[in-house]
């Protein structure tokens, strides 16, 4: 124990090199009452916002993003591959029922390729409904000229006035593995189609689900960068002892000690592991003062219907101070960022509670 808090507290000294004062220092900046009732919580209470820059915030820009649609159809892949065999057809031409890798090339008004991925899609699924229509009766190594309606535009995050390539690489027939009908029927799915379907919404909710985490984490970052803090050093001191308490309990859920948990399952050392444990208290408190102070600028509130929404459907005890001043103030934090980014966190299950 005492080495433990031997490395947690070289760690905390580090930081506090880094930007956690102890002085008195400016005038505490106004943020969200639960933003500050959460923050207590975790045993902070003295830290503060010196400075932030709203109006460098205000004019923050969303990088532009296109789906990786690779990526997706390779998680798909990796599943129908346990349930069935990908065989090259000897179909000619695409129809109903076909398995189509294809190439998909988009290009703007001036020529220049924007989006070049390589996927595949079930042939009448529905997913992508007008690509998988213009290649019906087509040839292997055929290309199909589309002007990308809404539905492709919006699917593959693409601009408008663009033309998009797809040509056509092969043609597979899905056939079942010897179990595949049974396991498929314990899981409540009648067909093939069923079942595809099921995986290609699941894979790209859980694609939009990371894509979104980044977006919200990256304003996090910019917005953070545009403050100045006062943290101090028993706030930072006793959140990071909640932080490595944490990952204890998660250690003894898995049957391991903390030095098995952050060596075996981390893949850290000792001094890396605790290092990190207090950059994440770190950087936890200084959002929870920028989410305060942004929701206090711009008047965001928690919807109620909405909590007592959340509340309901996740059993939540309201009895619980803790978690009750835990869900609203990552409701609050949700609202702030999709007033900056549009980034829905509810939506993409960004918070369980389970």
């Amino acid at each position: 124990m005492k080495q433990i808090l031997a490395f947690l507290l070289s760690a905390l000294m580090v930081l506090s090199l880094g930007g956690c004062y102890n002085g008195n220092g400016a005038d505490d900046l106004e943020i969200d009452d639960v933003a500050r009732s959460y923050l207590k919580t975790l045993n902070v209470t003295d830290s503060y916002l010196m400075s932030i820059d709203y109006q460098a915030i205000d004019k923050y820009e969303i990088p532009e993003r296109t789906l990786d649609y690779t990526y997706v159809s390779s998680s798909i892949d990796e599943i129908l591959d346990v349930f069935y065999y990908f065989n090259s057809s000897d179909d000619e031409y695409v129809k109903k029922g076909s398995m189509i890798l294809f190439n998909c090339k988009v290009k703007d008004e001036a020529g220049s390729c924007v989006y070049d991925k390589n996927g595949k899609i079930l042939v009448g699924s529905g997913n992508l409904k007008l690509l998988e229509q213009k290649a019906l009766s087509k040839r292997k190594g055929e290309t199909i000229k589309i002007t990308p309606n809404t539905e492709l535009r919006d699917f593959f995050g693409i601009p408008k006035h663009t033309s998009m390539e797809i040509k056509i690489l092969d043609i597979f027939d899905l056939t079942e593995k010897s179990d595949t009908k049974k396991s498929l029927s314990d899981n409540g799915f009648d067909s093939l189609l069923d079942f595809y379907n099921h995986l290609f919404g699941q894979k790209i909710g859980e694609y939009y689900f990371e894509e979104t985490t980044k977006i919200c984490s990256e304003f996090l970052d910019f917005a953070t960068e545009h403050c100045e803090f006062n943290i101090a050093y028993e706030d930072l001191k006793n959140y990071t002892r909640q932080v490595v308490k944490n990952n204890a309990d998660t250690a003894e859920s898995f049957g391991l000690t903390v030095e098995e948990y952050y060596s075996d399952i981390l893949g850290e050392e000792e001094s890396v592991f605790f290092f990190n444990c207090s950059q994440s208290a770190n950087r936890e408190i200084k959002t929870a003062l920028v989410i305060g102070a942004l929701a206090k600028h711009n008047d965001i509130h928690i919807d109620s219907k909405k909590y007592q929404d959340f509340c309901s459907k996740n059993n939540v005890d309201l009895d619980d101070e803790i978690s009750k001043s835990l869900i609203e103030y990552y409701l609050l934090q949700s609202e702030v960022i999709k007033f900056y980014t549009s980034a829905e966190l509810i939506t993409y299950g960004l918070i369980n509670f389970e």
